[in-house]
């Protein structure tokens, strides 16, 4: 077995074998009382070298222990700083600038589409809210507008009397301050109820500050509110947004862009839909006993006209409705005759 260790550079005596000690102990045992066999020098033999071979093993445990507790730190400490600094994504504590701009790019990208659907369900949604509010002013014009074809007026023949009857719905039913300032030329004798009304409404109120530009949104909420057509004492619920988007004193009904609903009282150029290479309404005049047929034009006889400037917020008509030359400002306008235009 030798008489040393050897484990690389290091080398540690071993002892000797004590057969000696071996059978003092033994008798010792036998002498206690023990019964033990008889013991050959060949189990001594043996013996020993079991010992011997388990210091050895033993020793290389403790040795490598030691070893490890000595040199083992030092030895780690310079395989850290020899090694190269990993670069692999997983490790890396910061972003390149290429990941925070492609990152910054995905994020605009999705705002941007995100604002889109915004947009376009908002605007849908203003669409729709001004479509009933058209409806309800429509609903309260029309309902006066029909009842003339019915009137007793003083007219010598029915070309007269057509002509009477459109001079009257034109007076209470005005759709600028000229026509109002007309009335108020005339006498009180003259003037139907709305007309004394809309006449007391012109004479309280400074006529030099009146936009007169606006008159036509300023006519029709006067015409509802203070002639009498709405038919309620307290007009709240109507549900219609009111402003005085040029502050002159004179109030506006509001689309749901927060514009002036405009009015028409007699709408000959109009053309619906956009494209229509035609006029809506027809050449003959309401009141009259020729009635348009159904060939004539889509619209029939004519009738007022309540519009708002849609998104845009530019209305592009003329005074009696037609299109202004070369403008597209008209194409989203919303308009009380927009279902009938699709029919």
């Amino acid at each position: 077995l030798g008489s040393s260790r050897d484990f690389g550079s290091v080398r540690a005596p071993v002892p000797p074998v004590d057969f000696a000690s071996l059978r003092r102990v033994s008798m010792r045992c036998g002498c206690r009382g023990i019964d033990l066999p008889p013991v050959s020098p060949t189990f001594f033999r043996h013996s020993a070298i079991f010992f011997e071979t388990a210091r050895r093993v033993q020793f290389y445990a403790v040795f490598n222990v030691q070893f490890v507790a000595r040199d083992g730190m030092s030895f780690l400490e310079r395989l850290s700083a020899n090694r190269p600094t990993p670069t692999h994504a997983a490790c890396r504590r910061a972003f390149s600038l290429v990941e925070v701009l492609v990152t910054i790019a995905i994020t605009l990208t999705l705002a941007s589409m995100t604002l889109a659907a915004v947009s376009v369900a908002s605007g849908s949604g203003k669409k729709v809210r001004t479509r009933a509010i058209i409806a309800k002013l429509d609903a309260i014009i029309m309902s006066q507008y029909a009842s003339y074809a019915g009137r007793s007026v003083a007219a010598t023949s029915d070309a007269t009397r057509g002509e009477a009857l459109r001079t009257l719905a034109k007076g209470d039913l005005p759709d600028n301050w000229s026509t109002v300032a007309s009335l108020a030329a005339k006498s009180e004798s003259e003037l139907t109820p709305h007309q004394r009304a809309y006449v007391a409404i012109w004479t309280s109120v400074d006529q030099a500050q009146v936009v007169v530009s606006n008159g036509s949104p300023e006519c029709l909420f006067l015409a509802v509110m203070h002639g009498g057509l709405a038919d309620c004492l307290d007009c709240d619920s109507l549900r219609i947004e009111v402003g005085d988007t040029d502050n002159d004193g004179m109030p506006e009904f509001l689309d749901a862009w927060s514009r002036p609903i405009g009015f028409l009282h007699a709408p000959s150029g109009l053309r619906l839909p956009f494209n229509s290479r035609t006029n809506f309404f027809s050449s003959a005049l309401p009141f009259d006993p020729v009635v348009a047929t159904s060939l004539d034009a889509r619209g029939g006889l004519m009738r007022p006209l309540i519009v708002s400037a849609g998104t845009d917020g530019a209305l592009g008509l003329g005074s009696d409705a037609s299109r202004m030359p070369g403008s597209n400002e008209s194409r989203d306008n919303l308009t009380n005759f927009d279902e009938e235009a699709k029919l």
